[in-house]
């Protein structure tokens, strides 16, 4: 039980990662299904919406052809001899008066044999032999008793128009074929039974007829009469390929699919019905951006989906809870071993540090004892050589201020090396940095070097570790000595530094200015000085004084800069927060 106990405990982390992933696996799957079947139903139901308006217009356009092909069977037969016989043009004005001629732009007769001649009411700019040839017009009438040409453009009152021909037989004898057509303007049919649906912007109706050709596309005009099997270069420009397009031709039966076009990548959905009427096949077709469908989906969903997700971070929320609730049990003793070994580390760094300090002391502690010892030393066989009880009182008080000396110096480095706990405590900053100078006095000396102070005249109160100021002290200061040469300068600047937050409200800091005129820091190093270990002192250093600095001054709640020219000197700038009561 114990062994499966800390196996959970070792590997919970794991196992919780491992349900929530598959938690999150099965809900995105869940939702992705819901999310495809119900765009496929959406998809589906827009394409029935296309195929009922398809139908409907089929349904139109066959109802006028029907329509047309009547009134012709009626003209043939009402006017026959007429026709037949003399004042032809007559009688086609007459029949053109009662046509509709926002549908019926020409009324005329057509004779093929033994040539192709004609009589129209209005004037034709087309070549009308290319038109009977071509669709062969004694066989088709034979078939379905009246022919239905192919869409051709043609003039009518100086404009280009989209037109097409019925022709319905007059006459069959002597191998003589005589007759009548309408020519209908084909954009007409348009505006009447394609214009008036409504469909979105990205929704738009063409028709291509039984030989593949384009005859109507609102947006691309420049492309009707191009054949889905003899492609221009330009037709590439917007569709991938027209597969499509063949595959509805050699089907032949309403149905509705999908494309792809080659500008933005998008994909449509369609639906198209066939229109057959006599010899006459056209196709029509409604195209809508997938997108567009998808859109609305989305919006008449949206609040499932929040559900959903609302519904899944919730779970994920109260998942993380247990999480935490159960994993905090686990984490406190690691925890609180972490903390004690990050304190102990910390003390022993800390600790090192003030050894290697000491041990650059000790040339000072040899000089600042033996100098005192010496005097003392002295004064005592001088003590031993008076004579007849003469007063010695001069030669004790020296000797006491020699000792007190003594005393007050190995305390102070006794004192620094202690290695002790923090303790937070009210302290005057100029007070510690005068005994930080007093403690390295012999090198100092050692290299003539000016100390220069520029301290606030009244306290510079500070509430800290005093431990980490001395550090701070120490370590600058060592650091300055290293890098002056003999004769040179120090300056330590201390100072009340109040920043005006508002009308009532003043922040203090403590700023601490160590100026050297040494040799300065090389560009290359500055990146490098507060990196633990980095150290440019061969013999001497051990690359942890500046890295101990930056942590006790952090500690404070303080910062540090520098500036160094490289044969000139280094500042270091010190901003500690103070207690912002200070008067």
């Amino acid at each position: 039980m114990a062994s499966k106990f800390l196996f959970i405990k070792k590997h919970f982390k794991s196992i919780y990662l491992v349900i929530v992933v598959l938690f999150a696996i099965t809900f995105i799957f869940i939702t992705k299904k819901i999310y495809e079947i119900t765009l496929d139903d959406a998809k589906r139901n827009h394409q029935l919406q296309q195929f009922e308006m398809v139908n409907a217009v089929a349904q139109g356009v066959d109802f006028f052809f029907e329509h047309l092909t009547n009134d012709l069977k009626v003209f043939s037969k009402e006017f026959h001899n007429e026709l037949i016989n003399s004042h032809q043009n007559e009688i086609l004005k007459k029949i053109f008066s009662t046509c509709d001629k926002k549908y019926i732009s020409n009324v005329m007769i057509i004779t093929l044999k033994p040539s192709i001649k004609y009589e129209s009411v209005n004037k034709i700019y087309y070549n009308l032999n290319s038109i009977i040839l071509d669709n062969k017009v004694d066989s088709i009438v034979t078939e379905h008793g009246f022919l239905i040409s192919d869409v051709f453009s043609a003039k009518s009152n100086n404009k280009l128009k989209n037109n097409f021909l019925i022709i319905y037989p007059l006459e069959n004898y002597s191998k003589k074929m005589k007759y009548l057509a309408f020519e209908i303007n084909f954009n007409s049919i348009i505006n009447r039974f394609v214009h008036k649906l409504s469909l979105s912007n990205n929704d738009f109706i063409w028709i291509i007829d039984g030989k593949g050709k384009l005859i109507y596309h609102p947006r691309h005009e420049e492309m009707l009469f191009n054949s889905v099997y003899d492609k221009e270069a330009d037709c590439y420009e917007c569709h991938i390929s027209f597969s499509a397009q063949q595959n509805m031709l050699q089907k032949q039966v309403p149905a509705f699919d999908e494309y792809s076009t080659i500008k933005g990548s998008q994909k449509r959905i369609y639906a198209y019905m066939p229109i057959k009427f006599g010899n006459l096949k056209w196709y029509l077709s409604i195209s809508t951006v997938l997108e567009d469908v998808t859109k609305q989906l989305t919006k008449r969903f949206q609040l499932f989906f929040l559900l959903g997700i609302v519904i899944f971070f919730t779970i994920i929320f109260f998942l993380i809870i247990i999480y935490y609730l159960n994993i905090q049990k686990m984490k406190v003793e690691e925890t609180n071993k972490s903390l004690k070994k990050i304190h102990e580390y910390q003390e022993q760094l800390d600790h090192t540090s003030r050894l290697a300090s000491i041990g650059q002391l000790v040339d000072n502690v040899a000089h600042e004892i033996n100098t005192p010892l010496g005097i003392i030393t002295a004064h005592l066989d001088s003590i031993n050589l008076l004579k007849n009880n003469i007063n010695i009182n001069e030669e004790l008080k020296l000797i006491k201020k020699q000792t007190t000396r003594i005393s007050d110096y190995v305390g102070s480095l006794l004192y620094f090396s202690k290695r002790m706990s923090s303790t937070q405590e009210e302290m005057d900053v100029r007070k510690i940095a005068d005994e930080c100078i007093f403690l390295l006095n012999h090198k100092l000396k050692e290299k003539r070097i000016k100390v220069i102070r520029i301290f606030e005249n009244k306290e510079v109160k500070l509430y800290g570790d005093k431990r980490q100021l001395e550090q701070i002290f120490i370590n600058l200061l060592n650091n300055s000595i290293d890098a002056v040469n003999y004769s040179g300068e120090i300056t330590i600047s201390i100072h009340n530094y109040f920043n005006k937050l508002d009308d009532t409200n003043v922040s203090r800091f403590i700023k601490i200015d160590i100026i050297d005129n040494g040799i300065g820091i090389k560009d290359e190093y500055k990146d490098k000085i507060f990196d633990a270990f980095f150290t440019t002192k061969e013999k001497n250093g051990t690359g942890l004084g500046l890295s101990i600095i930056k942590t006790c001054i952090q500690n404070l709640g303080g910062s540090i800069n520098f500036e160094s020219q490289f044969g000139k000197g280094t500042k270091f700038s010190i901003m500690i927060p103070g207690d912002s009561s200070y008067e």
